[in-house]
C-alpha cells in the first residue's frame, strides 16, 4: 500500500505526494556517486514517478535553476518545475518580476514554468502589486500556476484574493514543516491552506537531518549555522523521538527519515519536498511513500515532537 496522489491546490494536476528540493544543487557534477550529480537525481526521481522540483533564482545564486535546466535536458519524461521570485530590496518595482522570471525561464532552459512563487513577504512591495504581476506571468503563458513561500496565513489570505480578483488561483505556500517544525499547526497556516485548497509545501521535511538520526547524541556533530539550533545544541532532546522513529521503521523495513516524510505526506494536503543529491536520495525518498504508517503510529509521534517544536 502507498500514499495516494494529490492535487495542486484547486488545480486539476495530480502527483505523487512528494518532491525534490533542489537549493544546494550546481553545474558542477562529481563522478563520486555519493555526491551531488543533478542529472543522476532527476533521472533517478522521475523513475520512480517523483516528478516535482523545486529551485529559486537566489539558490547558489541561480546555479541551482541552470543545474536543473541541464539535468532535464533530453528527458522524455515530463516533469513538474518551481521556482521562485525574490522582491529584494533593490526591487523598487514589482515589474522587476518579469526580468526576473525571464532570467529564470533561460536558466532552466523552458519557454513557460509550472509553478512560479514569492519567495517571501519581507519586502517593500505589496502583495497586491506580486499578485497582478504573478497575474500577467499566467495571462501571458509564462507560467502556468501561482504560488507563495514563507507567508503566514493573514498575508497568504491577502495573496489568494489578490489573485482571486483576476480569476487566477492561488495553489500552493511553501513553509518550514516538520516532526521538529510544527509551527503551520499552531499559527494557523495548515487550518487556512485547507480552507482556501493551497497546497502546503513542506521544506526542511526531515529538519536539516536530524530527523534522519544522523547528528543524534553522541554522535556526529552538525556543522554551520544548524549546529546554533537548540536541536543540534541539545540533542538528547530529541532522542525519544528518534527511537520512535527507528521503532517504527523496523517495522515497516523503513529508515527513520523515511517515516519523518510519511508522517508529513500521509497529511491532507501536504507535499514534502525533501533535497535529493543524487540518484540514492531520489530512491531513498521515493520510498517513504511506499507505504502508509498507522493512525496508532503517527499518534505517537505526534505526541512525542508535540514539546520539542
Amino acid at each position: 500500500m502507498s500514499l495516494p496522489d494529490m492535487p495542486l491546490g484547486s488545480s486539476t494536476i495530480l502527483m505523487r505526494p512528494l518532491g525534490v528540493g533542489t537549493n544546494t544543487w550546481k553545474e558542477e557534477v562529481s563522478r563520486n556517486s555519493d555526491s551531488t550529480n543533478p542529472e543522476a537525481a532527476v533521472q533517478g526521481s522521475l523513475a520512480v514517478g517523483v516528478h516535482f522540483f523545486d529551485t529559486a533564482e537566489i539558490y547558489n545564486s541561480g546555479a541551482s535553476e541552470s543545474a536543473l535546466g541541464r539535468a532535464l535536458r533530453g528527458s522524455d519524461l515530463d516533469a513538474f518545475i518551481a521556482t521562485k521570485f525574490a522582491p529584494l530590496p533593490w526591487r523598487l518595482t514589482s515589474r522587476s518580476l518579469h526580468g526576473a522570471l525571464a532570467a529564470s525561464l533561460s536558466r532552466l532552459q523552458l519557454d513557460s514554468v509550472d509553478l512560479y512563487q514569492i519567495h517571501f513577504p519581507i519586502t517593500l512591495l505589496s502583495i497586491h502589486s506580486l499578485m497582478d504581476r504573478l497575474a500577467e506571468a499566467v495571462e501571458q503563458g509564462r507560467i502556468k500556476h501561482a504560488g507563495v513561500s514563507n507567508y503566514n496565513a493573514g498575508q497568504m489570505r491577502a495573496a489568494h484574493s489578490a489573485l482571486a480578483r483576476r480569476g487566477i488561483p492561488l495553489v500552493s505556500n511553501q513553509v518550514n514543516y516538520s516532526l521538529l517544525h510544527r509551527q503551520p499547526e499552531r499559527n494557523g497556516l495548515l487550518a487556512a491552506c485547507r480552507e482556501l485548497d493551497v497546497t502546503l509545501i513542506a521544506y526542511f521535511p526531515l529538519a536539516s537531518g536530524m530527523l534522519t538520526g544522523k547528528y543524534r547524541f553522541g554522535g556526529q556533530q552538525a556543522r554551520g549555522f544548524r549546529r546554533f539550533g537548540q536541536n543540534f545544541r541539545q540533542p538528547e532532546r530529541v532522542e525519544p523521538l528518534l527511537r520512535a522513529l527507528d521503532q517504527i521503521g523496523q517495522t515497516h523495513g523503513r529508515t527513520s527519515g523515511q517515516v519523518a516524510i510519511n508522517w508529513l505526506a500521509r497529511q491532507d494536503n501536504v507535499l514534502p519536498i525533501p533535497g535529493a543529491r543524487n540518484a540514492r536520495q531520489a530512491r531513498e525518498n521515493a520510498g517513504a511513500i511506499d507505504f502508509v504508517i498507522s493512525d496508532v503510529e503517527a499518534a505517537r509521534l505526534d505526541d512525542l515532537s508535540n514539546s520539542l517544536s
